[in-house]
């Protein structure tokens, strides 16, 4: 969760996504109400039995079917992987940042695992970087052809400054620092 935001800012670089987050989202005027609900989903996916994992990816590719623009669908497995890289690269990196080094041997494991996250939601594993070399080359092409466009500008500034209660200014100046 610490790195959900540098997470969705490399989402939003790529233009495809973008426009289909612009197009079709509603984060940006309940962005608490987008969080529960990506962060029920995910860990039902992650720690949830077989079944409610299956269940719970049939209803978010059921949600792509309907978001498609002129040129992006949300169940394209170019797109899915790359969102799932930039989560998999995202705790990777927080948990070098923040908690201690993560070996090679750790993150290959963790990359393979993480893999099988991305095909329950629709990226067929043949589509996904082969081990941790590749997925770091990967990383290091797409961020090199991202470009942020007009919309990710607006919605990155959402997701740095949400609309959230003054309470929340504490943690989201420490989320904020994070991302």
């Amino acid at each position: 969760m610490l790195g959900g935001g540098r997470a969705l800012l490399m989402q939003l670089a790529h233009p495809s996504v973008a426009r289909a987050v612009a197009d079709h989202s509603d984060f940006q005027s309940d962005p608490l109400a987008r969080l529960r609900a990506t962060l029920e989903a995910t860990f039902t996916i992650v720690f949830g039995t077989d079944e409610d994992a299956s269940r719970v990816a049939a209803a978010v590719r059921a949600v792509h079917d309907r978001v498609n623009g002129a040129d992006y669908e949300a169940n394209d497995p170019a797109l899915l992987c790359w969102v799932n890289a930039t989560l998999t690269d995202t705790a990777m990196r927080v948990y070098r940042d923040y908690v201690r080094p993560l070996g090679d041997t750790d993150a290959a494991r963790y990359y393979e695992e993480s893999t099988r996250i991305a095909e329950v939601l629709g990226c067929p594993r043949d589509q996904q970087p082969a081990d941790l070399a590749e997925f770091r080359a990967y990383m290091r092409e797409m961020v090199d052809e991202l470009v942020v466009s007009d919309p990710a500008r607006r919605m990155g500034h959402s997701v740095l400054h949400p609309r959230l209660p003054l309470v929340a200014g504490p943690p989201l100046a420490l989320f904020r620092f994070v991302t």
